[in-house]
Parts: C-alpha cells; structure tokens; sequence
C-alpha cells in the first residue's frame, strides 16, 4: 500500500478510538510498519478490529489479522473439528493435505489415535500441539515483508481471469 493509504488507515483507527492521545511519532511508526501489508486485507483486518474490540490494536495484532485473512489457517477450533472428523471417517487425505494438521497428529500417531479407546488425551495433546503450531505460523508470516499480498495477487488473477 502507498504511504497514503497507510495514513488513511491510521486516521480510521484514530477516528473509531477517540479517546486514544496520538503523537506525530506514533502515527510515523504505524505507518511505516503497516505500509508493506495489502491495503485491501489490512482495511478489512482494521475493520473487524474496530468492530470488535474495545482498544487501539498494536502494530502486531493489525498485521496478525491481515496474516489469518490473506492465509488459510484454520482456528485451532475449526481445525479440531476437521481433524475430529477426518479420523472418525478414517479420511487421512483430509490430515495429509495440511501440513498444520499433519504434523499436530503426528505428535501422538495416527495410529494411535485411530485405534484408541480413550481418544480424548490424545486430542487434547494434538489441539496444544496445533495451537503452538498454528501461533508459530502466524508470528512467521507476519513478520514476512508483503503480509497479505497473497490475497491481492489472488483478486489480480481473478480480476484477469473475468476480463479475458
């Protein structure tokens, strides 16, 4: 996003959290540390926060947000769900096919966990294991320059793909 936009943003959180003092040194570092993230999915992040949440986000939580809308990883909820039920159906491609999931269950073994009688430990184990999985993750690609440009590279090519 331009420098501009980076303004706008900040201004839009100035305006949701008014009683928030913002010095000119503040607004320059905000600025400065949004301005690689995509303006569309920092936009959208900034207004779920707004929406949301009662306090000024940090610097972190708006670029954490653009990491869980540009990227594909499930809660630790949903995920639980799907893994939950990929075992139940004996559906291993499901597991296999997200290396988040795949690397949860294989703390405990699949083959463990399939034949159990008494699984609930061991989804317990594979849920603290996904959760520590999935924060590492996200810490990793929102520290990555050009946080959320995986969504605006996305809407290019579909934009591409209706004009042709």
């Amino acid at each position: 996003m331009t420098r501009t936009e980076a303004l706008q943003l900040i201004t839009m959180l100035q305006m949701a959290y008014p009683r928030q003092t913002y010095e000119d040194k503040t607004v320059e570092v905000y600025a400065n540390f949004i301005q690689d993230l995509d303006y569309k999915t920092a936009e959208r992040a900034i207004a779920q926060h707004i929406r949301n949440e009662k306090w000024f986000p940090t610097i972190a939580e708006i670029r954490e947000a653009c990491v869980e809308l540009a990227h594909e990883i499930p809660s630790t909820e949903h995920a639980m769900e799907l893994i939950r039920s990929a075992i139940r159906n004996g559906n291993y491609q499901a597991i296999y096919q997200n290396d988040l999931f795949r690397q949860a269950v294989a703390v405990v073994g699949f083959d463990k966990i399939s034949y159990s009688e008494y699984p609930e430990p061991l989804y317990r184990q594979i849920k603290e294991a996904y959760d520590n999985l999935r924060k590492r993750e996200i810490k990793h690609l929102q520290s990555t320059p050009a946080v959320g440009m995986v969504a605006a590279e996305e809407r290019l090519a579909l934009t591409e793909e209706e004009t042709a």
